[in-house]
């Protein structure tokens, strides 16, 4: 830290998050032309089950390598016709689609046991100069070993805009551990209350049974000159 030079207070307030329990299947909703969620994960062994409620026909094929197939994995129906139920017996990602409508896709991923699961345990906050750095502790709650992914913070400036921090560069983790990774963040002069939410794999490249708590949402006050190495956790 450097020992000279005006620094800004830091009031930092954790907001928890309630994480939920992994299920053993998932529920894709079939709406009129929407499939929701997108990208279900579930384990090797589990189900995805597809809901229709909307009131236009649609189907569940197969897409592989980009292309809608013939195999039927769901036939043609509308609500409130019964659910169809699939179980994946192999690893690996499987694309989804429907006959009448191309824009409807999506792909189940299944993860074997102890799959990469990234987490955010913890964020600190510490200021060096104009500088505040926003340390963010990423950890591999999975027992396989997780490949390098990115890490970043959107809030909203003076104006309501959005604006990102980062993204800093998560390296790739061995089952169960951890690293801290630094986001050096210049905000805008005002001061007040900024709210950041932080996110690990902001792009959701990595399948992970949890994507909940890839999140972390932050509280933090610019307010008036202060000793320098101000820390707050």
């Amino acid at each position: 830290m450097r020992s000279g030079g005006a620094l800004l207070a830091v009031a930092a307030t954790l907001v928890a998050v309630a994480l939920p329990v992994l299920a053993t299947s998932a529920t894709v909703t079939v709406g009129d032309s929407f499939y929701s969620p997108t990208r279900p994960v579930v384990a090797i062994g589990e189900s995805v089950t597809w809901h229709w409620t909307g009131s236009g026909s649609h189907t569940v094929n197969a897409v592989v390598n980009g292309a809608l197939t013939s195999t039927v994995w769901c036939s043609s129906r509308a609500a409130p016709a019964a659910d169809c139920v699939r179980t994946f017996s192999t690893g690996g990602a499987f694309g989804f689609g429907c006959l009448f409508h191309s824009a409807m896709r999506g792909t189940v991923h299944v993860l074997a046991p102890g799959a990469p699961d990234l987490a955010i345990t913890s964020v600190v906050f510490e200021d060096e100069g104009s500088t505040r750095h926003i340390r963010v502790t990423v950890r591999n709650d999975g027992t396989q070993t997780s490949p390098a992914s990115t890490v970043r913070a959107t809030y909203l400036n003076a104006a309501t805009q959005a604006e990102t921090v980062g993204p800093a560069t998560v390296p790739a983790l061995a089952g169960g551990a951890s690293t801290v990774v630094d986001l050096p963040w210049t905000a805008t002069a005002r001061a007040g209350e900024f709210e950041l939410t932080i996110k690990v794999d902001p792009t959701d490249t990595l399948p992970e049974f949890d994507e909940a708590d890839n999140t972390r949402v932050e509280h933090t006050t610019f307010l008036v000159a202060v000793v320098p190495g101000v820390r707050v956790a």
